[in-house]
């Protein structure tokens, strides 16, 4: 049997928490006492913590020469962090 390269695919569910809903339920009961009392309310929506610096990243960038990047990610080569986000209102 020959052997290939490839990618993991996530197929397996492990279910959900039983109490996975109930975060949802209280995030809305205060956004309602928030907007009740005429106060704003903000949606900020984070995620993965990303290396800066000269790092290799997913996806593709226009460009006519290639990219070089360092061959390691090491934290201590970085120029810190950036946690990207968006806000919505």
């Amino acid at each position: 049997m020959a052997t290939a390269v490839v990618n993991r695919k996530k197929k397996r569910t492990m279910g959900q928490h039983a109490d996975r809903n109930a975060q949802f339920e209280n995030i809305a009961r205060l956004k309602k006492e928030y907007l009740d009392a005429g106060k704003p309310v903000l949606s900020i929506d984070t995620k993965k913590k990303e290396l800066l610096g000269n790092f290799y990243r997913d996806g593709v960038v226009d460009s006519v020469d290639p990219i070089d990047v360092n061959d390691h990610d090491f934290p201590s080569c970085s120029d810190g962090k950036v946690i990207p986000h968006g806000i919505s209102t």
